[in-house]
């Protein structure tokens, strides 16, 4: 093996930044959990109240034999999320290992925010996004055990890759961590399907132009990508993967803890004579959200938390209004504005039902890449129109 022509491959992607920004990211990432560890082992901070009212004590008993989702160990979390939380209490060291998950899931959203921006001919916009985005994290509990940080990492990286079936593989991915994920599912549905129509449409004007060896091969390609095979292929994975994690719940703890995952996830109705209820009175089913959102029922509360996480994030709010304002001006835009806004329309659904900070962090991503936009366009140093 050339172990210098190995070498200057290397040096020259560090100095290009194909490795070198996703790693620092992944590795900032990995350093705000560990400094989270050494405050709670040190007694600097206090443990997330979830870990110690729900997420912990499900682990613990269910790794000692108790049934998942069984009487007194249900939460309103999907089965990916708990399978991850038992499989770390089994393996040991139960807070450095979900602190672990979090900081990989944090850094790789960060890389993944990298790489979209970077691709789309914006590196600037695209290091900036990565850098506010790990800033913003601790403001909103960001290197704390739970759920959303996991879920945000599968969400972008349903909106980097370009295959359907690993777009559909991904969010379902993130809706089985965090339920609220599901609102991504229509998101990238559209990107999917207007992809394909894309490809499509190009095959069918270069048809058109001739029939020429180029342009038959060009049509040839589109149609492996039409807009409707392309929808199977996302739904279809995303179905394959919920449904055999379903089913693995069922094959461990038997049908009655699949019925009870299906209902504390989803609010599906409990097949007859599941017993089953909640681990903590916090931990309470997702139709009590539905019927108790607080933009409806306590508009003041949702008031009082909305701003003092939006007073928390500043100055990164008025950046992110200044980059939607400057998205078109840029030589270096975001990758897709259409895209962004929808993205950024769903990670915001959830704050309906509750504006807690950790709720926050669905949509940071995307308002870090407003905020690099935003960034960029004070550097540009040109007036506004």
């Amino acid at each position: 093996m050339d172990t210098s022509r190995l070498r200057r491959r290397v040096v020259g992607r560090l100095r290009n930044g194909t490795v070198a920004w996703p790693l620092a990211f992944l590795l900032t990432g990995l350093g705000l959990a560990f400094g989270r560890y050494g405050d709670l082992r040190w007694g600097n901070a206090a443990p997330n109240p979830d870990v110690t009212r729900m997420f912990y004590p499900i682990a613990s008993r269910v790794a000692s034999g108790a049934t998942l989702y069984g009487p007194g160990l249900a939460d309103n979390k999907p089965p990916g999320w708990q399978l991850a939380n038992v499989a770390v209490a089994v393996a040991g060291e139960y807070t450095f290992g979900m602190l672990l998950l979090v900081g990989v899931a944090n850094g790789a959203t960060a890389a993944l925010l990298w790489y979209w921006l970077d691709d789309a001919g914006a590196p600037g916009v695209a290091v900036a996004s990565g850098v506010l985005f790990l800033l913003a994290l601790p403001l909103l509990g960001g290197n704390t055990i739970n759920s959303r940080p996991i879920m945000v990492a599968f969400v972008l990286l349903g909106l980097v890759a370009s295959r359907p079936a690993v777009r559909g593989l991904a969010v379902a991915a993130a809706a089985l961590v965090n339920a609220y994920a599901a609102a991504f599912v229509p998101v990238l549905l559209w990107a999917v399907w207007r992809e394909g129509a894309a490809a499509d449409g190009a095959g069918t004007a270069a048809d058109g132009a001739g029939a020429t060896a180029d342009g038959a091969d060009a049509d040839a390609g589109a149609g492996d990508q039409s807009p409707i095979r392309d929808a199977f292929a996302y739904l279809f994975a995303g179905a394959t993967l919920g449904v055999g994690t379903f089913a693995a719940v069922g094959a461990i703890w038997g049908v009655e803890a699949t019925s009870a995952a299906l209902h504390w996830s989803y609010g599906v109705p409990l097949l007859p004579g599941v017993e089953t209820s909640a681990v903590h009175p916090d931990a309470t089913s997702p139709g009590s959200y539905l019927a108790g959102t607080w933009l409806i029922t306590q508009p003041g509360r949702w008031l009082m938390y909305t701003g003092t996480v939006l007073a928390q994030l500043f100055p990164l709010v008025p950046l992110a209004w200044l980059g939607w304002i400057h998205r078109d001006r840029l030589e270096a835009a975001a990758p897709d504005a259409a895209l962004l806004a929808l993205s950024l329309a769903a990670a915001l659904f959830p704050l309906l039902f509750r504006s807690y900070e950790q709720y926050w962090l669905v949509p940071l991503p995307f308002v870090a890449v407003l905020a690099a936009t935003g960034v960029v366009a004070l550097s540009d140093g040109r007036p506004s129109e």
